[in-house]
């Protein structure tokens, strides 16, 4: 009896723990046809899209870089670090250049997709992890005070703001060039007295963390 009290109380810590986890991973994508390679020496050439959209803290944005292509050289920066701080695709490169950005276009011309072509074969990397769509907005909490005690107790309810950053991550075969996985990948940062960037920040770091968390053992909720 001890063992299976043990053991339902050990189920129920485990429901407890993951109804806490928030889903951080969305609108996932696999290629039924090919197979991400989960061989740790494969090497991946990590690049980015300047395609954000901020719908929230544009002020801090605005004061923390000089434009969109900035703010996402960052985030691949960021992204391939981590990376190899995960030792996961340890050889991981980048390239911050703007040849890639035709990818964001969704009709390519002929000259457009030659050009496209010629990046993909010219490189060495087995993979190519593209960086889009980066969404930045915001989200309020509302959280209930209690001031005072017994008959003069007060309730009152104050705001929590957190920053979001979603991003949507492809990670295409080199070799193929078709798409083995895609997924939106979302972080959250909280505003600590009005510290802004560092929320910003914060909320970048999460999705790649999250994503870099995917890529390696396929968990979604954090």
């Amino acid at each position: 009896m001890k063992l299976s009290r043990i053991s339902i109380g050990s189920i129920l810590l485990i429901l407890l723990f993951n109804a806490c986890k928030t889903l951080y991973i969305h609108e996932i994508s696999k290629n039924p046809n090919t197979a991400l390679n989960q061989n740790d020496s494969i090497s991946i050439l990590i690049i980015g899209i300047d395609d954000v959209i901020i719908n929230e803290f544009n002020k801090t944005f605005n004061k923390s870089y000089t434009d969109k292509k900035a703010y996402v050289n960052n985030y691949v920066q960021n992204f391939s670090d981590r990376l190899r701080n995960e030792n996961k695709f340890n050889n991981s490169s980048t390239d911050k250049s703007t040849q890639w950005d035709l990818k964001n276009s969704l009709i390519f011309s002929k000259d457009q997709t030659k050009s496209i072509d010629s990046l993909i074969n010219i490189s060495q990397e087995d993979y190519l992890l593209k960086i889009s769509n980066i969404n930045i907005s915001n989200r309020k909490q509302t959280v209930p005070n209690a001031i005072g005690f017994g008959p003069n107790l007060m309730k009152t309810t104050s705001f929590i703001e957190f920053c979001i950053v979603r991003s949507r991550i492809e990670l295409i075969d080199m070799k193929t060039k078709e798409i083995v996985l895609e997924f939106v990948s979302i972080g959250e940062g909280r505003v600590f007295l009005y510290a802004f960037q560092a929320a910003l920040e914060d909320a970048q770091i999460h999705s790649i963390d999250h994503a870099i968390a995917y890529l390696k053992t396929g968990i979604t909720n954090f």
